[in-house]
């Protein structure tokens, strides 16, 4: 059966179509925000500290070695580095020097089999290409430093990607949203922050560098029900429908900008509000993006260009032209997937999700003639 078309600021396109823009927007949209590229920003910084230690000559000797040397060298590179593990308190045990190599090797794999191709480029030998166990051991202490450093680095940087990704595709399935889901919203925005509070704050926080006070953390709970019920009020905005027909095109983007006034002073509301310890710029975006698209309007970026003006916009509370600004990033959103459009882009082929592919499975009761060795997963 096919899907049903989804219609954008007028533009009809196929829902496989329309779904492959959003999975590029998606991604997009995780990177505009600063706390995501920071994180990102930190692997590269600590990549460049690693590559200053690698010596790919050293790695190309390894290389030419014969399988007996090189797996007699990987075998001491494990130890070296469980042992490591053992002392900087990454394992919680303390290291057995009656290990076996196998015993070695299962707790290599479990927690630092990431480790091994970097730790070939740190190998040291001497003058006549025999190896030098202990000046490999010391190298192996300052490698181990910082490949946990970057694994740390790493996980975070993508956990909090795939928590903004998780976010925003829990706010798109929502019919409404109200306290109790922008909650939610921000609590999967921080879903991998082990220091991350559920609900609203529970400490005054600040915007640095802002001139204005955010909301007190005792009055955000009736802030936020203030700022959502006028909000279903269109902030007394004269709000109506773009999709009329028969109006004027001029008419048409009049009420089209109203809209963007209107998600504009929500999220200047919200930002000022900071309701939550974190997450807050990722949360209102979230619910921007998600208000446009229920609005049949594309989705708005805010890029590196244009993180000044946004943040001078929440500062003097300039909605008009928060909203401008909205406007021209939709537009050239949906000028992009106009131009894929016509440029014959294919939808990406998308894998059925856990739920989805549950609901493929046959159920039980229905086949009580299959054999007892049939599984269900």
């Amino acid at each position: 059966m096919e899907k049903p078309s989804v219609i954008i600021n007028g533009q009809v396109f196929s829902r496989e179509l329309f779904d492959t823009f959003m999975t590029e927007f998606k991604e997009s949209f995780a990177h505009t925000s600063l706390s995501v590229e920071a994180a990102f920003d930190d692997i590269n910084e600590c990549e460049s500290e690693l590559n200053a230690i690698r010596n790919q000559e050293v790695y190309d000797f390894y290389r030419l070695l014969g399988r007996p040397e090189r797996r007699k060298i990987d075998n001491y590179l494990r130890c070296s580095i469980v042992y490591y593990g053992c002392v900087n308190s990454v394992l919680p045990f303390n290291f057995n020097p009656n290990w076996t190599n196998r015993e070695i090797a299962e707790i290599f794999h479990e927690h630092f089999k990431y480790m091994l191709e970097d730790a070939r480029y740190v190998l040291k030998f001497d003058d006549k290409g025999n190896f030098l166990p202990g000046d490999t051991h010391r190298e192996i202490g300052r490698l181990f430093r910082l490949a946990f450093s970057k694994k740390n680095i790493v996980d975070k940087a993508y956990n909090m990607k795939k928590d903004h990704l998780n976010a925003f595709d829990y706010a798109r399935s929502l019919s409404d949203i109200g306290v109790p889901e922008i909650i939610t919203i921000n609590s999967i925005v921080n879903d991998s922050n082990p220091e991350k509070e559920v609900g609203f704050k529970h400490v005054n926080n600040v915007i640095t560098g802002a001139s204005f006070q955010v909301s007190d953390k005792a009055l955000v709970p009736i802030e936020m029900q203030r700022l959502l019920a006028e909000y279903r009020q269109d902030f007394g905005l004269d709000i109506k429908d773009y999709r009329e027909h028969g109006i004027s095109l001029k008419e048409r983007n009049e009420r089209i900008l109203k809209l963007f006034e209107k998600e504009a002073i929500f999220h200047i509301r919200f930002e000022r509000i900071h309701p939550f310890a974190d997450g807050n710029g990722r949360t209102g975006r979230i619910i921007m993006n998600k208000h446009l698209l229920d609005l049949g309007l594309p989705p708005v970026l805010f890029t590196d260009d244009m993180t000044d003006y946004y943040k001078k916009a929440i500062e003097q509370f300039d909605y008009e032209g928060l909203a401008r600004f909205m406007r021209i990033s939709s537009s050239q959103q949906l000028i992009s997937w106009i131009s894929q459009k016509k440029a014959g882009v294919r939808p990406v082929r998308v894998s059925p999700t856990n739920d989805q592919l549950a609901e493929l499975v046959p159920k039980k009761e229905e086949h009580k003639t299959f054999s007892k060795q049939v599984h269900y997963y």
